[in-house]
């Protein structure tokens, strides 16, 4: 967007409802894929729980089959298995006591029973050629049997809706083992072969119930971040209007005298200090309000929330932070930008000193080594060039390379008409030329930010500071081989 349609579209009255429809938008997009996320967890859940049952069955059934069966007495409940067609089905005990074996299917269906009445949890133990009418399959066992056997999972979970409303449906196939083969072998059954398998059907509200909590906290979380960041941008359009505003009246102004605009210009610039640090001061409010609410919900009610919830939470607080040290990078370009040179002679040798005291941690860190030449004096506005300096001299000690110690050579040459050549040199890890035209851009990188730390505006205000003194600033580097700044500045003459 051109400076010219900027202030078109801040003239309007309905500026800010365009971002605020983007942002609606984008978090509405998000509250969606966070609510299939949560709806997903349901499944996983239920699957997690459906499992554990079966494989409880499972082992249940191979320590009866291990066993050759196990025999109680017989009752009005235990009668004798019809369907277990073997010798040895009912016994007499030595006290005359009549017992009955009970097999794997048999029992399965008793703990079935009990199962369903306990919790409603519904076991089905079928087959495809059944002896016993109630091992019959349904349709559904059948296709989920047919589906298994084609190959893919061991088993099927199904969300289905019956007269009770939602319930799921799962559902492994039973394979014949050699323990299997003992009452069986005569039904010619073969090893490893599917006769049928097991499901289970259970209601689906409780697990969908036990996720409620975290999607009310999601709901309300999207709409607290859509409140702050919309008070933000409506803030922040707001102020922009009235400073469009403002330097529109005094650039009509100036247009009346030389000494009317040199006045309106020097009250503009005042005005856009004024605005950056308004801006600055407003925009960082709101952020220590969402860094200083994580917290509190972290204390507080991190019990309430999930690893993920907390996750979430650390990472606004991680966002809001990087957000905060944005605004002050921006706020220190502008003020670079629009504060008043105060040229003096500064001796370079004196002011490097004083460089390398800030940066003694660091170095102290990287173990890093700066050699400085003879600098001389440059006429120049002493604080500004501290800083180039410090950003400079910072980021060869911050990019240096893995297991080489860092090493910054600052050494000065002579130049003609009344200027002199500075030259920042590292032996660190360097860059590719094509991106020169990049680097000294605000809030430009080379690298991901967890590689190294900071913003992407230091070398936006080196090279800020070096046109306010009407020099030149490039670099010249190779990847893995350093890289080397050049300053031309004025040079002072006494």
């Amino acid at each position: 967007m051109t400076e010219c349609s900027l202030q078109k579209y801040l003239a309007r009255r309905g500026c800010r409802f365009l971002p605020l429809l983007l942002l609606a938008l984008v978090v509405t997009v998000s509250a969606v894929l966070n609510y299939l996320n949560i709806r997903s967890h349901a499944n996983q859940m239920a699957l997690h729980y459906a499992e554990g049952i079966s494989q409880l069955l499972l082992n249940t059934r191979t320590w009866n089959a291990q066993h050759g069966g196990v025999y109680v007495p017989i009752t009005a409940k235990d009668q004798p298995n019809p369907y277990l067609q073997i010798p040895h089905r009912d016994l007499v005990s030595q006290e005359g006591l009549r017992l009955t074996m009970i097999n794997p299917a048999y029992m399965t269906r008793q703990i079935g029973e009990i199962t369903r009445r306990q919790t409603g949890l519904v076991i089905h133990i079928f087959s495809r050629q059944p002896l016993n009418p109630l091992n019959a399959a349904d349709p559904w066992e059948l296709a989920s049997l047919d589906a298994l056997e084609q190959g893919g999972k061991n088993w099927r979970l199904d969300l289905q809706r019956d007269a009770e409303g939602a319930v799921f449906r799962y559902m492994i196939p039973l394979r014949v083992e050699e323990s299997c083969l003992t009452c069986h072998a005569r039904d010619g059954y073969q090893l490893g072969e599917s006769r049928g398998g097991i499901s289970l059907t259970f209601p689906a509200e409780p697990h969908f119930a036990i996720l409620r909590s975290q999607k009310m906290m999601m709901f309300f979380g999207h709409l607290l971040g859509f409140l702050v960041v919309g008070a933000v941008l409506t803030l922040l359009l707001n102020r922009l209007r009235q400073q469009w505003r403002a330097m529109e009246k005094v650039l009509s102004e100036q247009e009346k005298t030389i000494a009317q605009r040199t006045l309106k210009l020097e009250r503009s610039n005042a005005e856009l200090r004024d605005f950056a640090q308004i801006a600055s001061h407003d925009l960082q409010e709101p952020l220590r309000t969402i860094v200083s609410f994580g917290n509190r919900l972290l204390l507080k009610h991190s019990a309430q929330l999930d690893d993920k919830g907390r996750d979430y939470l650390r990472r606004i607080e991680k966002a809001a932070t990087r957000m905060g040290h944005l605004i002050q990078d921006l706020l220190d370009y502008s003020r670079v930008a629009s504060q008043e040179q105060k040229l003096t002679p500064v001796d370079l040798n004196a002011l490097l000193r004083e460089v390398l005291e800030d940066l003694e941690q660091r170095r102290k860190e990287c173990d890093g080594r700066v050699e400085i030449a003879s600098l001389g004096s440059v006429n120049a506005d002493r604080n500004q060039l501290h800083r180039l300096f410090l950003n400079l001299i910072g980021n060869a000690l911050k990019f240096h390379q893995e297991g080489v110690r860092p090493l910054v050579r600052v050494s000065r040459q002579e130049l003609g008409n009344g200027r002199v050549r500075l030259l920042v040199e590292d032996n660190g890890i360097g860059f590719d030329e094509k991106y020169l035209d990049r680097i000294f851009r605000p809030f430009q990188r080379l690298h991901l930010r967890g590689q190294y730390p900071g913003t992407g505006m230091g070398l936006a205000i080196c090279k800020k500071i070096v046109e306010n003194h009407h020099g030149e600033l490039y670099a010249r580097s190779q990847p893995g081989e350093g890289t080397t700044f050049t300053i031309i500045l004025p040079r002072w003459e006494p």
